[in-house]
């Protein structure tokens, strides 16, 4: 009678473990080696130092090499990661940067404007508006020029933005630096200034500038209108006025242009398309009999065309 030896059971548990792991690497796409411990391993065709399982029977602190178990390693990208074998230094396609992954394996990843896709960093190209360029030919971020126009006569484009030489008052871009352009008093109606040396020096350019008021009692409230205009071709400017009461309790009345709400408070705003005249008049209204105070001006550029200076004039009332 013919008669079947039987294999101990530990040893069968080897046999299973080892081929598991050798399918499960066929099943990835890689090549799936028995080392001489019977330990699997992936061989290839991605990372020949990739094992399938690289905790079977080994210590804490150790993982599975061809050549055994072997020491946890540091992330380093430079010389391998904690789980690699061997030094050979982690790679990365163009356009990414070689990293260890969470898991403790050689990865990448992609720096803006390029995205994984696949196993490979692909780019996003960027448009004129992504780089808030009005003008130029920057790079796209993917080695193609853009073309974002031209600037007007006069001007010259500097990184990415139309530029003008500076007016004599900048910077006045803020309140805090605002341009005194004189007093004024109701009681006679005027003095009415006006200037003319002022321009936008670029597409993001604000001029702030201020006029003192003096309420000279003659049975009415100072009455302000601000005026711009002959601003240059192919400019749109805006314009915002505030009044400051000097004892405070300030509840004026645009009676000309449109009540404004945000940056420097309550005001009064006029917003036209292109060159058209902007006009705002503030009926001033403070906490006292006295209204004197102060106007602000601020004068935005929209819209940026060519260089020139533009003309505000403001009359009291």
């Amino acid at each position: 009678m013919l008669s079947l030896s039987r294999a101990p059971a530990a040893s069968a548990l080897v046999v299973v473990l080892a081929l598991g792991a050798l399918v499960g690497a066929c099943a990835s796409g890689g090549t799936a080696t028995i080392d001489a411990g019977g330990r699997a391993y992936d061989a290839g065709p991605g990372d020949a130092s990739r094992p399938v399982d690289m905790r079977v029977g080994c210590a804490s602190g150790q993982h599975v090499c061809p050549s055994g178990c072997t020491a946890d390693r540091t992330d380093d990208p430079a010389n391998g990661c904690r789980l690699g074998c061997g030094s050979a230094p982690c790679t990365a396609p163009a356009g990414g940067t070689a990293i260890c992954s969470a898991g403790g394996m050689c990865d990448f990843e992609c720096a803006p404007p390029f995205v994984r896709e696949g196993e490979g960093c692909a780019c996003t190209p960027r448009t004129c508006d992504d780089l808030v360029a009005m003008c130029g030919t920057p790079d796209d971020g993917c080695g193609t020029p853009l073309a974002c126009g031209d600037c007007g006569s006069g001007s010259a484009c500097t990184s990415g933005r139309c530029v003008c030489a500076p007016d004599p008052g900048e910077p006045n871009d803020t309140e805090s630096a605002a341009i005194r352009l004189g007093a004024t008093n109701d009681a006679d109606n005027g003095p009415t200034l006006t200037e003319t040396i002022y321009n936008s020096d670029d597409a993001l350019d604000l001029d702030y500038f201020f006029v003192d008021v003096t309420d000279g009692t003659d049975g009415g409230n100072p009455v302000l209108t601000v005026t711009l205009d002959g601003m240059p071709a192919g400019s749109n400017l805006d314009l915002v006025a505030w009044y400051r009461c000097t004892a405070g309790g300030d509840a004026h009345t645009c009676t000309i242009g449109s009540n404004y709400s945000g940056a420097g408070g309550t005001g009064c705003s006029s917003v036209n398309p292109g060159t058209s005249t902007e006009t705002v008049a503030i009926d001033t209204e403070c906490s006292t009999t006295d209204d004197s105070g102060r106007l602000v001006v601020r004068v935005a550029t929209s819209g940026f065309g060519m260089c020139g200076n533009y003309r505000l004039v403001i009359e009291t009332r």
